[in-house]
């Protein structure tokens, strides 16, 4: 599975280096990303999104109504996950079964997870 991931990835870095910037610009405008999207796309794409998944849950946010009216602020916590110092202190934190509150002291996107979920409950 990761080798077809890897595949996947692969082909479309040289698709997108056929491009060039204005060409690659509007490509990605139409996705709604910039240039500096394109790191979380390639580096380590799929681990940091599960994770963040799973953080959402456990503050009770529901994405497919969060995304439209967090979209930005969303697409920012995904970037921070992705670059994440604690990802391994998530994944420990989740392996043992979220028995506490502690991602309030580590996680980045906590703060902004807690909010998203108050104004759904509303």
């Amino acid at each position: 599975m990761w080798l077809e991931r890897w595949r996947a990835r692969r082909r479309l870095g040289r698709v997108f280096s056929q491009l060039d910037g204005q060409e690659l610009d509007r490509a990605l405008a139409d996705v709604g990303m910039s240039r500096a999207d394109m790191s979380t796309l390639f580096r380590k794409s799929g681990g940091h999104r599960r994770l963040m998944g799973r953080m959402m849950a456990h503050y009770g946010v529901d994405h497919d109504t969060a995304a439209p009216k967090y979209w930005a602020a969303l697409r920012d916590a995904e970037r921070v996950c992705a670059e994440c110092r604690t990802r391994g202190r998530c994944k420990r934190w989740f392996a043992w079964g979220r028995a506490n509150d502690a991602p309030r002291i580590f996680c980045p996107n906590a703060d902004l997870f807690d909010e998203v979920a108050r104004d759904q409950s509303a």
